[in-house]
């Protein structure tokens, strides 16, 4: 009896023991009746346990007095947090006061979790001016504004313009940064932050086209230089003058086509170049018979006269007669001019070889044989041996008379008639018709003696006339009514 009693008394005080320490759990085996309390450290960020106020060590076991009531408190550091107890066999169930009492009425395996402390920024962003979108991403998850973000994030801006405008700053937590970039990048968030972009108006730059003309023509647009935005297409078009043809463009352009259209990125500059039509030329060609002068468009010429002349040219052709000629007729290439006209247009569609004819100014010269003989041959001659004749012979009418046209001047003529003596004589033509006149003596072949007799028919007889002949005569015969006479021989009529 006195044995257990003893027993009894030892429990006590152990138990008292324990009691005093820890609030009655030891790290020491107990006997019967007793519990277990395990205590950890579980997660990614740091931090301690206390037991009854002590620090102790993670996966430290301890034996309780059953019932006892054990203070436990979890104590996160500096950059961690405690996320709650985790108690129960199998450690699923969740408390989150970092201070809690234990009753140790059974065994307890807990857990305290900590977790790295989340450190979050709040990001702002929006357009401060213009027109256009700003987004932003996370590890490539969009994200708005005012969202908190993990400190140490990378955070990416994209500015998307609208049509027409660009970026022309970013405005990082209220300070420019004179940056037209359209991304903005923070590396690594350390505190709020607010990004704004400003959009402007795209401004295009400019450039000039400077247009040129080689030639005779124009351009549209016109010749100079004009001013066009960048990426602007400028369609230039080149129209030949007439009697010109469009070449090429040279410059920064090279092209057969009177129509381009050049993209304006640079300062351009170019030609037009245009090239006259050859125009057909064709030849005048210009002399004269007699005496005179020609003029070309109111200016003498030297003759022969020829020169080329374009195509549809119209020339001025007059000839003048010199001093005692006069203009008759143009020959040679009349068929479109009026060639009896001394002035003359001549078109020079083809070519043209015309001769201006002067003739002398002539007068009628009348011959009159003052016999009236008719038949008398008359010829006119230029020289006092009479060996140049003046056109041909001329004839007596039945009134003695016979006609010529002559120019002035000196002239020696005959006139000569059958049994009739030859006249020679000269005349004078100045400024005036003129009459000569001039009389044929007939020729004497022979004298008869008697030229007459008278006889009686009743009374024959013989009459005896004597025929001499002239001694400048050549006889070759003789008739008496139709009958030959022998020159030397007697007859009786």
């Amino acid at each position: 009896m006195k044995t257990n009693n003893l027993r009894a008394s030892i429990l006590l005080i152990l138990i008292l023991t324990l009691t005093l320490f820890m609030g009655g759990c030891t790290t020491e085996p107990l006997l019967d009746p007793r519990a277990f309390l395990s205590v950890d450290v579980e997660g990614e960020g740091e931090g301690l346990i206390k037991v009854e106020g002590e620090e102790v060590e993670p996966g430290q076991e301890f034996v309780c007095e059953p019932l006892v009531e054990v203070d436990l408190e979890a104590v996160a550091e500096e950059g961690s947090y405690f996320v709650g107890w985790r108690f129960g066999v199998d450690a699923q169930e969740l408390e989150e006061e970092p201070a809690i009492k234990l009753i140790m009425d059974q065994d307890y395996f807990i857990v305290a979790e900590f977790e790295e402390e989340i450190v979050e920024y709040v990001v702002t962003f929006g357009v401060a001016a213009g027109e256009g979108e700003i987004e932003a991403t996370v590890d490539n998850e969009d994200i708005s504004s005012g969202d908190a973000v993990e400190a140490g994030s990378q955070v990416d801006f994209t500015a998307t313009p609208a049509d027409g405008y660009q970026v022309s700053d970013w405005i990082i937590d209220g300070e420019s940064i004179d940056s037209t970039a359209t991304t903005y990048t923070v590396e690594d968030l350390q505190d709020d932050i607010d990004v704004q972009v400003e959009f402007a108006e795209v401004v295009p730059e400019e450039y000039t086209l400077t247009i040129n003309i080689d030639g005779e023509g124009s351009t549209d647009p016109a010749e100079g230089t004009h001013t066009f935005e960048e990426g602007e297409e400028v369609t230039v078009t080149a129209t030949p003058a007439e009697g010109w043809d469009f070449a090429e463009w040279t410059g920064d352009v090279e092209d057969t086509s009177s129509e381009i259209t050049l993209t304006m990125n640079e300062d351009k500059e170019i030609t037009a170049v245009f090239e006259e039509i050859p125009v057909p030329e064709y030849t005048l060609d210009l002399d004269i018979v007699g005496q005179g002068t020609i003029e070309v468009d109111g200016v003498e010429v030297d003759l022969p006269y020829s020169e080329a002349y374009e195509e549809g040219t119209e020339v001025t052709v007059e000839a003048e007669a010199s001093a005692g000629w006069e203009f008759v007729e143009w020959t040679g290439d009349v068929e479109d001019i009026e060639e009896e006209d001394a002035q003359i247009t001549v078109v020079m569609n083809e070519d043209h070889s015309l001769t201006a004819v002067f003739e002398e100014t002539t007068h009628t010269v009348t011959f009159n044989e003052q016999n009236d003989l008719q038949g008398v041959e008359i010829r006119v001659y230029s020289d006092a041996e009479r060996t140049e004749e003046v056109g041909d012979e001329i004839t007596t009418d039945e009134d003695g008379e016979a006609t010529k046209n002559l120019p002035d001047g000196n002239y020696w003529f005959t006139a000569s008639l059958a049994g009739y003596e030859k006249y020679e004589g000269d005349f004078e033509v100045d400024g005036a018709d003129w009459t000569v006149e001039f009389t044929l003596d007939e020729i004497t072949f022979a004298t008869i003696d008697p030229a007459e007799a008278d006889y009686d028919i009743y009374e024959p007889g013989d009459v005896t006339t004597v025929i001499t002949w002239n001694d400048a005569t050549e006889v070759d015969s003789v008739e008496y009514d139709g009958v030959p006479l022998t020159v030397g021989d007697d007859y009786t009529v």
